[in-house]
């Protein structure tokens, strides 16, 4: 008896397994490019950083620097996180929900400050080394507007209360010797981003995260502090989110790397990190 198998398209990218023309099974043909996009960026970022790792420490944003399109967490120790690294370059700790304003603070609820010493301490990040700190999103997200309402206060007086906490952390870092490099956060993620808390309008929390961003480059460059922004290259109009760049809504796309390595491939040429 003769058998005819044969492979046919579908709909929807299907592809369907016939024998003599009946179908046994279908299934979902997908190709994963991530890998040659690491391999990619891998090279391009040893062009730029050379055999330097960049120690990446902050809240859960720490993981686009992983080289993952979504937030897969490891658990490292003393509550801190890390993930699987596709990137050579980097090395992430997550440390929970922390925000800019509790960087200089003992005893606060995600214990921020407590971990970051304990990487110190236990040469998790080698002293002298390059530290890239990414806080700020979910004090614009969650924050911000709840205590302008609190307070009768404005955005910016709000804002300006937490620069000056995350600035004093970014000078005592230095001054300890780290490289410091700080990541602006981006513009603001909304309901499309499950289980997340969020306070004011998407355009208000944009226009926060502008002002944030503005006064916090203005601190870097008087202390020689690197400074990185993707914040006006991931609007859609006027304080709109372009939500494109986004993985889950709330979090980056590893597609946003075309504009992060010009960013730093001139960081690093200005050779203006202490």
């Amino acid at each position: 008896m003769n058998m005819k198998l044969e492979i046919s398209k579908g709909n929807a990218g299907r592809r369907r397994i016939l024998l003599n023309g009946r179908r046994l099974f279908s299934f979902v043909w997908k190709f994963d490019f991530s890998f040659f996009r690491n391999r990619w960026l891998n090279r391009e970022l040893k062009k730029i950083l050379g055999t330097k790792v960049i120690h990446v420490i902050g809240d859960s944003h720490t993981h686009f620097f992983s080289g993952n399109e979504y937030i897969a967490p490891v658990p490292l120790v003393n509550d801190i996180q890390t993930c699987h690294a596709k990137l050579s370059s980097f090395s992430v700790f997550h440390l929970g929900p922390s925000l800019a304003y509790n960087t200089m603070k003992e005893q606060t609820t995600t214990r921020t400050r407590e971990k970051i010493n304990f990487l110190f301490f236990e040469n998790y990040i080698p002293a002298g080394a390059f530290l890239l700190c990414v806080f700020g999103e979910i004090d614009l997200r969650v924050h911000v507007f709840r205590q302008v309402q609190r307070q009768s206060t404005s955005y910016r007086d709000v804002v300006n209360t937490i620069l000056e906490q995350y600035c004093k952390f970014l000078v005592d870092l230095q001054e300890n010797g780290f490289h410091v490099i700080v990541w602006g956060p981006i513009p603001t993620g909304d309901m499309r981003c499950s289980k997340r808390e969020f306070s004011g309008t998407e355009v208000e929390r944009n226009q926060a995260t502008a002002y944030f961003n503005e006064r916090l480059e203005k601190f870097c460059q008087a202390y020689r502090i690197g400074f990185i922004s993707l914040y006006a290259d991931l609007l859609s109009r006027e304080y709109c989110t372009n939500f494109s760049y986004l993985s889950d809504g709330c979090h980056l796309s590893q597609k946003v790397w075309t504009y992060v390595l010009p960013k730093m491939r001139t960081l690093m040429a200005k050779n203006s990190i202490t």
